[in-house]
C-alpha cells in the first residue's frame, strides 16, 4: 500500500483561476513568454483574458503546475513570535523525553519533526501541510512551517517561545500538558499580558519602558504606535442622541476623545513625543508599537511587537524584524537584512525578560483581581 500523496489534476478552470487574479505576477508580457516556452507565439495585441483562457487549455505536468504555484507564493514572510514562561522543576532531560513523547502521539497529523539541542535551548521544527478551502484548487495545500523553542530562564523557569499561530499554540500546549501528566501536578502558566490591569497610563508606560529598558539596545526612534480605548470607554455611537451644532467642525483630535473613534495608529518619527499622540492619553492607551534601537555592536533593529487582543491587552506577539548593519567608516547601509537567527534569539530573551520584568511591577501597582484560568499562549 503506497503512503505517498496524489498528485493533483488541475482543469482548465483550475489554471484559469489560478493565474487571472495575479496581474502583477502574471502580466500580459509574462503571459506571451509562458506559451514561448511552449514553442507558441501569439500576438502582444491579444487580450491578457484571452491569452489566460488559451493558456488554460494546454496540458500541465505536475513540475509545471508547481513553477506556477511557486511564482504566485509571496517568498517567505517572517511570522511573529509568542512565548510564555511555566514554573517547574523538570530537567532539561525530561524536556527531551516529553518531547519525544509527544512527538510519537502526533503520528496521525501528518506533521515532519526535527528536534535539535544547542547549548541549553531545545528547538523544535514542524513542517505540515495546511489547507485553505477560500483559495482556488490549486492554492488551497500549502507547506508551512512553525518553530518552537524550550529553554531555562535566569529566574528558574522555562521560556516556551514559538511562533505565533494556531498549530504552533496546539503544540506548547500539548507540551505542557505532557509535562503535567509526568509530574502529576498542575505547571504555572506565566504569560506576557497586561490584562489585570485597567489603568490607561499603566498599559502605556508598559511600552514606553519596554522600549527604553530592553537589554543590550538602545532606543533610536519609535516610528509607529496603536492607540486603543479600554473596554470601559464609551461605545461606538452612545452619543448619537446628543446634538452638537458644531459636530461638523471637530477636529480629529476631538474625535478621538469624543469617543467615535476606537482605534488609531500613528506613524512617524519619535511618535511618543508627538502633540497628536499626546492628545490620546486621556481616553486611550497603547497596544501595540514599532521601533527602531541600536543595539550594542552598532546594527540597527527595527522591532514590532503588540497585544493582537488590544482591548484585554493580551496575547503578546512581537518580531525582531530587519537589521541595519553599521558600517566600519560610520553609518549604516542603506539595505536592511534579516537578522540571524542567534540575533533574533539573543533580542527575543531581551524583550521577554525585559516585557515579564516590567508586567509583573505593574501588575503589582495596578492589577485588579483575575480569574484564575489564563489562555496559555497568544496567537
Amino acid at each position: 500500500m503506497t503512503t505517498s500523496k496524489p498528485l493533483y489534476f488541475a482543469t482548465d478552470a483550475d489554471i484559469f483561476d489560478l493565474i487571472e487574479p495575479e496581474i502583477k505576477r502574471f502580466s500580459k508580457t509574462r503571459l506571451l513568454e509562458l506559451a514561448l516556452r511552449r514553442g507558441i507565439i501569439l500576438s502582444p495585441a491579444e487580450d491578457r483574458v484571452d491569452i489566460i483562457q488559451f493558456l488554460s487549455t494546454l496540458p500541465f505536468s505536475q513540475s509545471q503546475l508547481q513553477d506556477l504555484c511557486d511564482q504566485i507564493e509571496s517568498p517567505g514572510r517572517a511570522q511573529r513570535t509568542t512565548s510564555v514562561r511555566i514554573n517547574t522543576s523538570a530537567h532539561a532531560n525530561t524536556f527531551a523525553d516529553t518531547i519525544t513523547d509527544l512527538q510519537k502521539a502526533r503520528t496521525d497529523k501528518d506533521e515532519q519533526w526535527l528536534v535539535t539541542k544547542k547549548d541549553d535551548c531545545l528547538e523544535i521544527k514542524v513542517g505540515y501541510t495546511e489547507l485553505n478551502h477560500r483559495k482556488s484548487s490549486l492554492r488551497q495545500r500549502t507547506e508551512n512551517e512553525v518553530t518552537l523553542q524550550v529553554e531555562p530562564t535566569s529566574t528558574g523557569e522555562y521560556t516556551i517561545r514559538h511562533t505565533a499561530n494556531p498549530k504552533a499554540k496546539e503544540i506548547a500546549e500539548k507540551l505542557v500538558q505532557k509535562l503535567e501528566s509526568r509530574s502529576a501536578t498542575p505547571i504555572p502558566i506565566i504569560p506576557i499580558s497586561l490584562s489585570g490591569i485597567v489603568d490607561r497610563g499603566a498599559r502605556t508606560k508598559f511600552w514606553v519602558e519596554l522600549i527604553k529598558q530592553t537589554q543590550g539596545l538602545v532606543p533610536y526612534s519609535v516610528t509607529k504606535v496603536g492607540v486603543c480605548r479600554d473596554m470601559a470607554s464609551t461605545p461606538l455611537g452612545a452619543d448619537a442622541g446628543e446634538e452638537d451644532s458644531e459636530e461638523d467642525s471637530e477636529s480629529a483630535e476631538e474625535l478621538l476623545t469624543a469617543g467615535l473613534i476606537h482605534k488609531a495608529v500613528f506613524e512617524g518619527d519619535e511618535v511618543f513625543e508627538s502633540a497628536e499622540f499626546q492628545n490620546t492619553q486621556t481616553a486611550f492607551f497603547v497596544y501595540k508599537a514599532s521601533w527602531l534601537a541600536d543595539s550594542t555592536s552598532g546594527d540597527r533593529f527595527e522591532i514590532e511587537a503588540q497585544f493582537r487582543d488590544s482591548a484585554a491587552a493580551h496575547q503578546f506577539v512581537y518580531i525582531v524584524k530587519n537589521v541595519l548593519r553599521k558600517k566600519e567608516s560610520g553609518g549604516f547601509y542603506k539595505t536592511s537584512q534579516r537578522p540571524s537567527a542567534g540575533e533574533i534569539r539573543e533580542l527575543s530573551r531581551a524583550l521577554e525578560d525585559s516585557a515579564h520584568l516590567i508586567a509583573a511591577k505593574l501588575e503589582h501597582a495596578f492589577a485588579i483581581p483575575v480569574p484564575n484560568t489564563v489562555d496559555m499562549v497568544g496567537v
